[in-house]
């Protein structure tokens, strides 16, 4: 099985690099091929790619779904190609918005960043779905946006959702989550210290055992794996 990651992240610290984040997930479980494309610096898969691959993950990134990049034009248009395909597709945070903005949903800025743990529930839908086998109807997660999708695609299905905003969504076999699955507390205190922001605030009481979010990377690799065997 292979996965592909587009990689949409600027950052160069390798240690909370989106990309590096989720090749190194996957690299300890001893699971599918993983191949990551700097999309932002204009490195995309060709078409022979995209069709051999089982899944594609998008994460998340410093640039809005708004600006006027290139790069960020020409991930819309492959978003829509691989959604024309079926091909199982997990969106992360700027992923997220970029496939409800590309399949015709709407994103609006909320407000200053939010960078924050938060409370989620799940719908009947996230609860009856593969991507959050084994959760709890409610728990915590990473946030790191300021943008929010306001209006979801036509035919969506809300899987989560929390007082500010959607938090997951699923439409055909596109998904996406608003929230930071691959993000630990440990890199959260981190990222608070560099950004200037009371880690104390910024954990909201969440501790070092917090791992549940991450299990929506191995809910969707097991799917893009039964999706191939089809």
């Amino acid at each position: 099985m292979r996965i592909i990651i587009l990689n949409c992240d600027h950052d160069p610290d390798p240690e909370s690099n989106g990309s590096r984040l989720l090749l190194s997930f996957f690299a300890g479980r001893g699971g599918p091929e993983v191949v990551s494309y700097d999309v932002h610096g204009g490195v995309f898969p060709g078409e022979r790619a995209l069709a051999g691959c089982d899944g594609v993950l998008i994460t998340g990134s410093e640039t809005s779904v708004h600006a006027k990049a290139g790069w960020v034009k020409r991930l819309e248009g492959t978003i829509r190609s691989l959604d024309r395909r079926g091909t199982p597709t997990l969106g992360i945070c700027f992923g997220f918005e970029l496939i409800a903005q590309a399949l015709g949903g709407k994103v609006v800025k909320k407000g200053p960043l939010l960078e924050k743990f938060q409370s989620v529930r799940l719908t009947r839908e996230g609860a009856e779905g593969f991507l959050f086998d084994g959760f709890p109807l409610g728990f915590k997660v990473f946030e790191y946006h300021s943008d929010v999708v306001s209006v979801l695609p036509e035919g969506a299905s809300v899987l989560a959702r929390n007082r500010d905003a959607v938090q997951a969504f699923a439409v055909r076999e596109m998904f996406g989550v608003q929230f930071h699955p691959e993000i630990t507390p440990s890199l959260a205190r981190k990222l608070a210290v560099q950004d200037g922001e009371d880690p104390r605030e910024v954990l909201n009481s969440v501790r070092d055992d917090y791992f549940l979010p991450l299990d929506v990377l191995k809910n969707f690799a097991a799917y893009c794996e039964v999706s191939a065997g089809r």
